[in-house]
């Protein structure tokens, strides 16, 4: 861009480059002065997506337990289907489409409850949050496959689990759970709860932060303070003198900056 600047920049051989920013970075990537509104920061939006990934790991967690817990219920299931002659292959198949199809219908729940709660929860937060996922191609392409992953990894420990018995040990009620497999859901249910504490710790932790920033005292009462910017060329002694002399008025101060914006 040619910019035609003052002779007062130019006396004093100071260098100015203007760069053009796209509209979709201004939110989260415009850190200038002066912005219409504060911009967002995209650390929070990395906390939120690793705590969604989490609270979706326990659930995911949970679905093999419960899947491997009523193994004896299907235990049956799966010997007859071999003595008829099943392939494991076949019964993988059965128990990934049971997982996949149970994730589709989360997704189409969770749909459903976003359309519904979302104007309550913009009304909550005092924000205008808009949710499209069938005209925003990308986002619905984005839940698809999500919850195909979901499904997918949900399901494949209780299929390799479940179709890996053997008939004879079934139909003589032998059917026990090896070491390994004990192992495993042990593991699975620790990390389930250290998850589930780590997120309530954290969220106890981020509580007690802004219940301080809350009630901490600022050193100033916020409450009937008005701040404006003023022109360069104002006699802000003349200006301050009419504020002064209105009634409704009580005091009228000066500075660089805002006691709020953090600098000296």
């Amino acid at each position: 861009l040619m910019v035609n600047l003052p002779d007062q920049i130019k006396k004093l051989d100071i260098q100015i480059q203007i760069e053009l920013q796209p509209l979709t970075k201004i939110h989260f990537s415009s850190f200038t002065e002066g912005e219409m509104e504060p911009p967002g920061n995209p650390a929070y939006i990395r906390i939120f997506i690793t705590i969604a990934l989490f609270i979706l790991m326990i659930a995911c967690i949970n679905f093999m337990n419960l899947s491997t817990a009523q193994s004896a219920k299907r235990g049956k299931e799966v010997g007859m289907r071999k003595v008829l002659g099943a392939q494991r292959a076949k019964l993988i198949s059965q128990f990934l489409g049971e997982s996949l199809l149970l994730s589709i219908l989360g997704l189409i729940l969770a749909v459903l409850l976003i359309l519904i709660l979302l104007p309550a929860f913009n009304q909550l937060i005092q924000k205008d949050l808009n949710f499209s996922p069938f005209i925003n191609w990308e986002i619905s392409l984005g839940f698809i496959a999500i919850t195909l992953l979901v499904g997918l990894l949900a399901g494949m420990y209780p299929a390799l689990f479940l179709s890996s018995f053997i008939p004879i040990e079934i139909f003589r009620s032998r059917l026990k759970a090896g070491k390994a497999h004990t192992f495993f859901r042990n593991g699975l249910v620790s990390l389930q709860y250290i998850i589930s504490i780590s997120l309530i710790c954290s969220t106890l932790v981020i509580f007690s932060q802004l219940q301080h920033v809350k009630n901490h005292d600022l050193g100033f009462d916020q409450e009937q303070i008005v701040s404006m910017t003023l022109a360069r060329n104002l006699n802000h002694d003349v200006f301050k003198a009419e504020l002064q002399g209105q009634p409704g008025i009580v005091k009228v101060a000066a500075a660089e900056n805002l006691p709020a914006m953090g600098r000296s």
